[in-house]
């Protein structure tokens, strides 16, 4: 079955914030006079930067049954029939959800994160917005961010049929 490619880049927001945190981060090891310390904190750091670009989604693909979340390391996904809503995040609602693993901020956010308003959610964004919120079956909630809004409208066609 053909898939749907949506593209998922990083905003200007997040590019900031990445540039920001990567000086902080050079300038932290820069700061320290111990060679090995400088060493230990340079690995750690490269290996923080590519687990979370390695996680983060270059795109989104969706078919007459699933929903895939592509990522350089892994693909997760999402079987259509197990979604049982869907909502695009205001900023007021976006400014209730804290990150609980993960990151938020380097290349954008992805891991776990929780809202009293939304609960427990994974996330899967290289954007600041629009957030999708996807919520199964079971309760378990992803976010997503894609390029537009024409997944979260293709979404709601699909879904639109499956409760016809």
């Amino acid at each position: 079955m053909a898939y749907t490619t949506y593209s998922s880049t990083t905003d200007r927001p997040v590019i900031i914030s990445t540039w920001v945190v990567s000086i902080l981060v050079i300038e932290a090891i820069l700061l320290v006079n111990n060679l090995s310390t400088q060493l230990f904190i340079t690995l750690f750091m490269g290996a923080t930067y590519v687990c979370i670009y390695g996680n983060l989604p270059s795109e989104y693909r969706m078919n007459g049954a699933t929903l895939t979340i592509v990522a350089p390391f892994k693909k997760h996904t999402i079987a259509l029939k197990e979604i049982k809503q869907i909502s695009l995040l205001n900023k007021k609602e976006q400014s209730g959800i804290i990150r609980t693993f993960g990151s938020s901020g380097i290349f954008g956010h992805w891991g776990y994160f929780y809202s009293r308003r939304l609960g427990k959610m994974q996330a899967y964004a290289k954007r600041n917005n629009p957030w999708i919120l996807i919520t199964l079956q079971g309760g378990k909630q992803y976010v997503i961010a894609p390029d537009n809004l024409d997944l979260f409208e293709d979404l709601k066609g699909k879904l639109l049929v499956k409760h016809i």
